[in-house]
């Protein structure tokens, strides 16, 4: 029963039992009355109308309660019952005793008094049992309150907690007001108190109205809740802070030029402009950092506020980012962001547009921008916004989609955007204002004097020696000159500087060495990767090829979007040494599971060009604590790294991994690999819930690995069938299907690899499973003919295969004359040929 309606019976019959009382009490007062006035007549008989109609309420109320109900409610409904039973009788007692108006009131008077006296002990028994009644029922509400549905109430205030959190919501006070009124209300009296102290926490009517009112209140606010949390949960993205998370944050000397008047006009936009803010820097100049700096930063809020007074002030940011998935990097992502951030900001908005769509169904950028659209005319006239929108260059169309979809979003004049982008002659030439435009590389020299000052005390032995010898902090300078305001420039002297003052290099060397530092990031690149050492030269370009290749901006593109794994470090160890070490069984003593080891290695192999990076939720929403190994991932060190291989790079990498080496191939392996490592737990378990998503997600990723294998890349039928072998068993483990020596087909892969049937051996493969497993057709030849056969996949092309295929089931047992290969035989009028 909802504590609500429990609440509502309990108050009603509470009532009633009190309402009892009276007349009773008001039936000794007539007695007492030998005139029988009538006023007590009057007031006996409101109180039968007020019974009546609550009694009427206590049985609407009981037949809405519905079938689940826990024992102490059914005693409850018993209660009242009898409660109702009572009653009925006080009321005929009652009549019988009222006095009415006439000549005759003596006479009936002397009749009542006489009646009264001979019923006494009557009308004693009914006080006696109601009062009973109402102690018997004040303590089973009470077990219902404070044992069954106690933790029904305390969840209720959970969820919502739990809810604002997860969307970083600020509480409303009228929530906190709420869920300390009624934690106060639900106390249950201590059992060791005196009775006078029991007496007082004994359940009354007036405390069960009021704690009914709270839960009435905090059902309204569910219902608000519920609205702003289905549009949340549709909105919300899984790598909604992923970009956010990795920009570097400001130093605390750094970035304070921006709110100087004297040097940039940001304040002023900020406090009275409008239009765009645009902030233009080169490659590595710092535009993520300062845009992540501005966006976050007390004052901008401040100043936005006197800006907005006195309507509301809404504020949202989004980071472009080429590297990650598609949310990342488009338009749909953008504005689902945005509108993400406006909802959450706002519980009464949810309630004021109403979406006539399914929450679960993927927004297209028709539907957002109606959204958008709808949100901004709502509030025209109580709100403003101010938008954050990082790396307009990092946008996976045209500029002028960009541009256009910017243009869009700032139509109202109650919208402005501050944007940064890389030097872009579209964006600066649509967007730009000369007065509303900054280029960062020439305020950062000052910056960048003090983030290299600050990393060479830190550091003991740079402190040491520049005790001794003041020259050594020329170095400062020297770079700060040199870098030309590019952040990823500096970073990567400062690291080589300090890797040399650690091996107490004199200060000559450390000046040759920024002196022989390439001005040019690109040739930095290429020097350190031909410098690598020979034996390590095949595992870089095959870790470099996977990083590549697991971009969604790479070569080759995947269905979705798939991170590398720091365990590809190991995996790309393993199949140099053993291409078949997928099918291999590992045990925990086999698999060396160190962190530091893979880190390690990958360093050595890759410099820091590709570095390690935790994901904020993990990779399915795993805690960043957890073990699992896909929580951490490797990603290029800078956008910069990624674009010079793929552009510059790609061929000598292809090159150095090896005629062997297919990328797509490799990654597939990797992902059997990991299905190794990570067991699959029982249903029931429940501590590792993120565990069976980590085992959806690499299931899909073996799908998509399935839906890009390349044209002809393997001669070696026997390796093939092999592959596919495993990817079968391992879906089948991923889906729960999975048991012991069984051989069930999986229909995804047949149909992947039909796709390919005119380069692959699949009726090979098909044929070969048949001849191991020849109970495969007579068990299941429904899933092989829809699933391996199904007419989306056959065209013209794939006629020669198709009857390859169906010669080799009918040589296994599949019967020709069957309903099901009869009617596909007629659907491709195969029978004639």
């Amino acid at each position: 029963m909802d504590p609500i309606t429990i609440l509502g019976l309990a108050s009603n019959i509470i009532s009633i039992i009190d309402c009892g009382v009276r007349l009773v009490s008001a039936s000794k007062a007539i007695r007492e009355s030998a005139h029988g006035a009538s006023r007590s007549a009057q007031d006996l008989e409101a109180f039968v109308r007020e019974a009546r109609a609550l009694s009427d309420d206590v049985f609407s109320m009981e037949r809405s309660c519905g079938k689940r109900l826990s024992a102490s409610e059914k005693m409850m409904l018993e209660l009242a019952e009898e409660c109702q039973d009572v009653i009925k009788e006080v009321e005929t007692w009652v009549r019988k005793l009222t006095v009415t108006k006439g000549p005759s009131n003596v006479w009936k008077s002397m009749k009542v008094a006489g009646l009264e006296l001979a019923k006494k002990d009557e009308i004693d028994r009914l006080k006696a049992r109601l009062e009973a009644l109402g102690s018997r029922f004040r303590d089973c509400v009470q077990q219902v309150l404070y044992q069954d549905r106690h933790l029904e109430i305390l969840t209720r205030l959970r969820e919502l907690e739990a809810f604002q959190k997860v969307h970083r919501m600020e509480s409303s006070s009228t929530l906190k007001s709420i869920r300390e009124d009624i934690l106060r209300l639900l106390q249950p009296p201590e059992t060791n108190a005196d009775e006078d102290h029991k007496l007082q926490r004994a359940l009354g009517v007036s405390q069960l109205v009021s704690l009914q009112s709270k839960l009435k209140v905090l059902a309204g606010e569910q219902q608000i809740y519920e609205k702003q949390r289905k549009i949340l949960e549709s909105l919300h993205f899984h790598d909604f802070k992923h970009r956010h998370s990795q920009i570097a944050d400001a130093g605390t000397s750094t970035n304070a030029w921006l709110f100087d008047p004297r040097k940039t006009s940001f304040v002023k936009w900020l406090e009275t402009g409008g239009g765009f803010f645009l902030i233009s820097g080169k490659a590595g100049s710092g535009k993520s950092t300062l845009m992540k700096f501005a966006a976050e930063h007390d004052t901008t809020t401040d100043l936005l506020e006197k800006w907005a007074s006195p309507q509301h002030l809404y504020t949202a940011s989004y980071y472009f980012w080429n590297a990650g998935a598609p949310m990342e990097k488009s338009q749909v992502g953008l504005l689902q962001s945005l509108l993400y951030q406006i909802f959450r900001g706002s519980a009464s908005l949810p309630s004021e547009i109403s979406l006539c769509r399914r929450y679960h169904e993927r927004w297209d950028t028709k539907e957002l921008k109606e959204l958008f659209s709808r949100v901004m005319e709502r509030r025209s006239l109580s709100a403003k916004y101010c938008f954050f929108i990082d790396g307009l260059d990092e946008f996976e169309g045209d500029e002028e989609e960009v541009v256009d979809i910017l243009r869009f979003i700032s139509f109202s004049s109650h919208v402005k955007i501050c944007a940064s982008s890389r030097p872009r002659y579209i964006i600066e030439e649509s967007l730009a204002v000369a007065e509303h435009m900054i280029i960062i590389h020439e305020h950062t020299k000052e910056d960048i004097k003090s983030w290299i000052h600050q990393k060479f005390s830190e550091n003991p032995k740079f402190h040491a020696h520049s005790k001794h010898d003041p020259s050594y902090w020329r170095l400062v300078k020297m770079i700060s000159s040199a870098a030309e305001g590019v952040w990823l420039w500096v970073y990567l002297v400062v690291r080589d500087l300090l890797h040399a003052v650690n091996r107490y290099e004199s200060l000559p060397k450390l000046l040759e060495i920024v002196e022989a530092f390439p001005n040019n990031l690109d040739q930095y690149f290429e020097s350190m990767l031909v410098n690598m050492r020979d034996a390590y030269k095949k595992e870089m370009a095959r870790l470099f090829l996977l990083a590549l290749n697991s971009d969604t901006g790479s070569w080759i593109t995947f269905p979705s979007w798939m991170p590398l794994p720091l365990a590809a470090v190991d995996c790309v160890q393993r199949e140099m040494s053993d291409p078949n070490y997928f099918s291999s069984k590992v045990s925990s003593m086999q698999m060396d599971m160190s962190v530091n080891v893979w880190k390690t290695r990958l360093h050595s192999r890759c410099r820091d060009l590709l570095v390690v990076e935790n994901h904020p939720q993990g990779c399915t929403g795993a805690p960043p604590e957890s073990p699992s190994p896909l929580n951490l991932h490797i990603v290029f060190l800078h956008r910069t790294v990624r674009d010079f291989l793929r552009d510059n790079f790609y061929t000598v990498l292809e090159r150095s991994a090896g005629s062997d080496f297919f990328c797509v191939i490799s990654t597939l392996k990797m992902w059997l690999f990991m299905c190794k490592i990570i067991v699959r737990p029982a249903a029931s378990t429940v501590t590792e819930w993120w565990i069976r998503e980590e085992w959806d997600l690499m299931g899909h990723h073996i799908l998509d690995c399935l839906e890009s294998l390349p044209e002809g890349w393997l001669e070696d039928t026997n390796s093939y069938i092999e592959l596919i072998t495993e990817a079968e068993h391992t879906l089948m483990k991923v889906s729960g299907c999975y048991e012991q020596g069984a051989s069930l087909p999986i229909g995804p892969i047949f149909n992947l690899v039909l796709r390919h049937s005119q380069q692959y051996p699949f009726p090979d493969y098909l044929h070969l499973r048949l001849q191991a497993d020849p109970g495969l057709i007579s068990r299941h030849p429904l899933p092989l003919l829809t699933y391996t056969l199904p007419a989306e996949d056959v065209t013209s092309g794939t006629l020669g295969v198709v009857e390859t295929l169906l010669k080799s089931l009918s040589r296994n047992g599949c019967h020709p004359c069957s309903s099901t290969l009869l009617r596909y035989l007629r659907s491709y009028q195969l029978l004639s040929r």
